[in-house]
C-alpha cells in the first residue's frame, strides 16, 4: 500500500506597493451616475409589482436635474470618476498583452480619493476641467430620448493611486497597463472599449510626462 505524502505548503505575504501616477485626457469625458430619481423610479416600479402599469404620463423633463444627477459628486462635494472604471479598464487592457485578466483582478487595486454622498461609490478626484452640459439622443428599444450628461473638455486631469502586488507585477507593468487602459480602452460613457459598441472615443487618457 503507497502512503501518499503532504507537502507542505509556504504561503509568502504579499508584497504591496503603492505608486500615483498622473492622467491628463485626450479625448473628452463624459459621465452617466445612475441617478437618485432614476433609482426611485425604479424602486416604485418594484414596489408596486404586477399592479404596475405599463405607460405612465410622461413628466416634463428638467434637464438640469438630469445632468447635474449624472454627476459622481463626493462628500466633500468635488467631482469624480468611479475607482472601478480605472480598474476595470486596467483589466480590460490585458487582452492586449495576453494577461490573465482574473489574475490582475487580485493583482492591483485603485485607491479612491473620496467617496460618493448617495451610495458611497469610490472615486477619483477630477483635478482639473470644468463640467459643462452635453445633450445627446439614446435609443431605448424603439425609444428615442434626449438626455443631458456632464463633460470635461479633453485635458482634465487626475492623480490615480494605486496599490500593487510588486511579486505579481512592477511598477512600470502598473504605468504601462494604466497607459493601455488610457489608450485602448478608455473609461465612462463613449469609451472605445464599451462591450456594447465601439464608443463615440471619449474617456480616452494618457500618463502626464510621457508613457
Amino acid at each position: 500500500m503507497v502512503t501518499a505524502v503532504k507537502q507542505a505548503i509556504t504561503v509568502q505575504a504579499p508584497n504591496i506597493q503603492h505608486v500615483t501616477i498622473g492622467i491628463q485626457g485626450i479625448s473628452p469625458l463624459v459621465v452617466g451616475r445612475f441617478s437618485e430619481k432614476s433609482k426611485e423610479a425604479l424602486k416604485a416600479k418594484h414596489v408596486e409589482g404586477p399592479t404596475a402599469k405599463g405607460k405612465k404620463n410622461r413628466e416634463p423633463k428638467d434637464f438640469e436635474a438630469m445632468y447635474n444627477g449624472y454627476r459622481h459628486i463626493s462628500q466633500e462635494g468635488w467631482d469624480g470618476i468611479p475607482a472601478t472604471a480605472i480598474k476595470a479598464a486596467m483589466v480590460a487592457a490585458c487582452r492586449t498583452i495576453d494577461y490573465q485578466m482574473t489574475r490582475a483582478k487580485l493583482a492591483f487595486f485603485v485607491e479612491p480619493d473620496g467617496f460618493e454622498v448617495h451610495d458611497r461609490t469610490p472615486l477619483i478626484k477630477i483635478l482639473k476641467g470644468k463640467p459643462q452640459p452635453l445633450e445627446t439622443y439614446v435609443k431605448i428599444q424603439q425609444t428615442i430620448d434626449i438626455i443631458r450628461r456632464p463633460m470635461w473638455e479633453a485635458g482634465w486631469e487626475a492623480d490615480v493611486t494605486i496599490s500593487f502586488d510588486a511579486d505579481m507585477l512592477s511598477q512600470q507593468d502598473i504605468a504601462n497597463l494604466l497607459y493601455r487602459a488610457g489608450n485602448q480602452v478608455g473609461i465612462c460613457c463613449g469609451r472605445p472599449g464599451s462591450t456594447n459598441s465601439v464608443g463615440q472615443g471619449w474617456g480616452r487618457f494618457a500618463l502626464k510626462g510621457g508613457e
